[in-house]
Formats: structure tokens, C-alpha cells, sequence
């Protein structure tokens, strides 16, 4: 199982690493290197000495990096072993079939052939068994779409996952149709969707059972991928039982709604940095980011003209600032 197979797309340092890794020879060698390498050139284990320190980061957030890239590929990894269990599963299933089946001595497509009033027209068997058989590789099935329901469910009609800021909807379309053969709308709290081909067929049509930012929500089908695919952007952060009104709840106490620090703005990170390095610094029993502030000031002023403490070594412990 190759990086590629996971995400679907090669990576630029996939030949660099590649190359690492055959000098290391052993995984726990190469793993060993890259933080070796973190360590000597980076300033990624360094601990911020106080909050606008330019390098290094707060107490835990280098492990939190860590952590959050392993699960990342740990999830896509699961998946990617899911998807090819149904496979394996599918061809068994199909080549049992296949060996159940009466076989026509001397019968090809070419032959195989029912007369009409309007002459011959193929066998319906022999058009079953003579189709392309990469067309059953490359799409996706009911079954294999379940990979796709984090956090939300496998429907009839679709295949729905979600976060605490959006939905995600995957809806199974015949491969051969292009986005001129699909109409979606999406308003605020209505979704339509109508697939135009093969046959006119009314896929989704109700009521969301929360409503969304439009201006922020989108559809898209890539030609040939046999994926109809919606993300709605949620208006608040919360988890939703459904999509739509009336249909299959699921239990949301089952559900992961947790949220990764890169999710919240620019302020918010911050503050929990700050939060965090806080409660590190307390801890282990040293100043605060407040407090820090504070005893910089206090350092400058220490000698400035007019203070009792002009002349004296700098002594912060003279000074109460414990009302942080």
C-alpha cells in the first residue's frame, strides 16, 4: 500500500523520501533520522520561553503535530484496507457467480443473438457477461461508499459524513454522465438534487434539518469518477443527526466532534497556545505569560530614577504580581 493509493495523488518528495528510506533500511532508522533532523535544524523541539518568543512552540504542540499527522494517515489507512477487503470480497462473490452459471458450449457475443420483429438484437446475458470489465473496478459501489459516512450514515440514495463546520454528501451517478446532466440547488435550508440521465431521477428534495451558508456551500463531478459530490458549510458548529428532515437519525454520542487547533481563526489558536503554555508554566512552577509581562516591565523600571529598588540586584520575588 503505497502513499499514492491513499490519497490519490503522488507527493513531490515521494523520490526523495524513497531514497532516504532505502539508506535508512529499516522504518524505525528513517524515523529515527527525520527527528534527529527536527531536533539539529529546526527549532521544533524547542519550548517558548514566554508568549512572543519567535521560536520554538508552546508545551505539547509539537506533540499534537505529531499525533494529528499520524492520525490523518492512520483514518486513510483504514479506509484504503476497507476498500480493498470489498474488493476481494466482490470478485469472490462474482466468480462464485460465474461458476454457478450454466455455460453455452460454442456461444459468443458475436452469435448470442435473440430474433425480434425488428431482427436481431443481442442476448441480454450475453450483453451482461461481454461488459468492460475496468468499468466494475473504477466505480464505486453502495457498499465501498460506506469508507465515506464518518461521522454520519449510509443512505439509499446517498452516502453522508460531517464535522462540526460542514457536511460532506457522496451520491453514486452513472460514470458516463458530466455536470450538464445534473441540476443541483442548494439554498439555505433546501437541497435538491436531480440526476437527468440516464433516466430523470429525483435523487434528493426536502428540507436540511439545519440550515447553511450557501455562498460557502458547492457541488462538483469529475467526469468519468461516477461521484456526485456536495459539501454544505454548517452556520453553526454543531453535529447534525441527518442531512435531511425525516430521514435515518444517527446516535451522536457515537460520533468524534472533536476539533483540531488549525480549525479555529488566527485568535482563537492564541489563546489556546496561550492557555497552554499557562498551564505548563504553572506546573512546573514558573511564571505565566501575564506574569512574565509583567516582570519584564518591572525590570526596566527597577533602576529607573525614583525606584526603592534603584542600585539593588533585580530580585522579582520582592514584588507580588501573583494576581495573574
Amino acid at each position: 500500500m503505497d502513499l499514492h493509493s491513499l490519497t490519490g495523488q503522488e507527493r513531490v518528495y515521494d523520490a526523495t523520501l524513497m531514497g532516504v528510506l532505502q539508506s535508512c533500511g529499516k522504518l524505525q532508522t528513517f524515523l529515527d533520522e527525520m527527528f534527529s533532523f527536527l531536533a539539529r535544524r529546526t527549532d521544533f523541539y524547542v519550548i517558548m520561553t514566554h508568549e512572543r518568543a519567535k521560536m520554538g512552540f508552546p508545551p505539547g504542540v509539537a506533540q499534537e503535530m505529531v499525533m494529528q499527522a499520524f492520525k490523518k494517515y492512520e483514518v486513510l489507512s483504514r479506509k484504503r484496507e476497507a476498500e480493498i477487503m470489498r474488493e476481494e470480497e466482490t470478485k469472490r462473490a462474482e466468480a462464485m457467480t460465474q461458476s454457478s452459471l450454466p455455460k453455452s458450449a460454442g456461444v459468443t457475443c458475436a452469435t448470442a443473438v435473440t430474433k425480434g420483429t425488428e431482427g436481431a438484437v443481442p442476448s441480454p446475458s450475453c450483453e451482461t457477461s461481454c461488459r468492460n470489465p475496468e468499468d466494475k473496478k473504477e466505480r464505486k459501489t453502495p457498499s465501498n461508499l460506506a469508507s465515506d459516512a464518518y461521522n454520519g450514515a449510509q443512505l439509499e440514495n446517498y452516502t453522508w459524513s460531517q464535522t462540526l463546520t460542514d457536511v460532506d454528501i457522496r451520491i453514486l451517478v452513472d460514470p458516463s454522465i458530466t455536470a450538464k446532466d445534473v441540476k443541483v440547488d442548494i439554498k439555505n435550508d433546501r437541497l435538491t438534487v436531480i440526476v437527468l440521465k440516464p433516466e430523470r431521477k429525483v435523487v434528493v428534495d426536502g428540507q436540511l434539518l439545519n440550515r447553511i451558508k450557501v455562498e460557502d456551500s458547492l457541488w462538483n463531478l469529475d467526469k468519468g469518477s461516477g461521484v456526485l459530490q456536495i459539501n454544505l458549510e454548517k452556520t453553526k458548529e454543531m453535529m447534525w443527526k441527518s442531512v435531511m428532515v425525516g430521514d435515518t437519525e444517527i446516535d451522536l454520542s457515537k460520533v468524534d466532534n472533536t476539533k483540531n487547533i488549525s480549525d479555529f481563526d488566527e485568535e482563537a489558536q492564541a489563546a489556546i497556545q496561550r492557555v497552554t503554555y499557562d498551564h505548563h508554566q504553572k506546573m512546573i512552577g514558573k511564571p505565566t505569560s501575564g506574569q512574565q509581562k509583567t516582570y519584564d516591565i518591572l525590570q526596566k523600571a527597577w533602576n529607573a530614577p525614583g525606584s526603592p529598588f534603584q542600585g539593588t540586584p533585580f530580585d522579582p520575588t520582592k514584588v507580588d504580581v501573583s494576581g495573574d
